[in-house]
């Protein structure tokens, strides 16, 4: 650097690895400051590290999110098909259905009101609503008029509802939407889903209400509806 010789300079160089900076100032004009910074062009090790866990993150956020959303997206539309399937399906006022409707609810001790619908579009019973809970039979069933088989489901149902099991279902999928990439967790939903149905059918059989040979008699029928679409046994002589 020339320095003039009319201008008194009072230099300072800071020199880093990844810049020099050169100030000067002149004495009798007032303080004017000049700044020359060389950037260096070529980051270093550490910045380019930096650059990549960074950018790691964003891909697997993005991924998070996706698979997140998406799972999400699933669930409620699972959930809207059950509730189209209530919204079709008929409030049942049959007087052995509703016999049976009151004494469960005495046993459980439940007191909200409890509608039991029917129709053709399913054929598996099922329970929906928090607030307002809803039992689904299918048409299948309540056009038998067995009354053990109607005892078994019903009542089944109904301990579903007195554990209050639509509300820690939305929470499990909620767990199941935000750790999707575990696949433990999707084991343990698996599980807590069998262990949930198992719970509900000591709870129906310890208030002797109906024998075990009946019961499990029930649900043998239940999975016959579910797979050949009729409870009668389609390989029968």
């Amino acid at each position: 650097w020339q320095i003039i010789d009319e201008l008194e300079f009072f230099n300072w160089i800071n020199i880093s690895s990844e810049s020099i900076t050169l100030s000067v100032f002149e004495s009798d004009f007032g303080v004017q400051e000049e700044q020359i910074v060389y950037q260096n062009s070529f980051p270093t090790k550490e910045s380019q590290n930096l650059i990549y866990e960074t950018l790691l993150l964003k891909i697997c956020f993005m991924i998070w999110l996706t698979g997140f959303f998406t799972i999400l997206l699933l669930f409620n539309r699972k959930k809207r098909f059950f509730k189209n399937i209530i919204m079709d399906a008929s409030l049942l006022n049959d007087c052995n259905i509703n016999s049976i409707n009151k004494k469960w609810k005495r046993i459980f001790g439940i007191k909200r009101h409890i509608g039991i619908y029917s129709s053709d579009k399913y054929l598996s019973p099922f329970t929906i609503g928090i607030i307002r809970p809803k039992i689904f039979l299918p048409r299948a069933i309540t056009d038998t008029n067995d009354l053990t088989l109607l005892n078994s489901i019903i009542g089944h149902e109904m301990a579903h509802i007195k554990r209050s099991d639509a509300l820690w279902t939305q929470l499990q999928f909620l767990i199941q939407a935000l750790f999707f990439f575990y696949p433990i967790v999707w084991f343990a939903g698996r599980q807590l889903n069998l262990a949930r149905e198992g719970i509900c059918d000591q709870m129906v059989l310890r208030n002797n209400q109906i024998q075990s040979k009946q019961y499990a008699q029930s649900i043998i029928q239940i999975l016959q509806l579910n797979s050949f679409g009729s409870l009668d046994w389609p390989y029968a002589p």
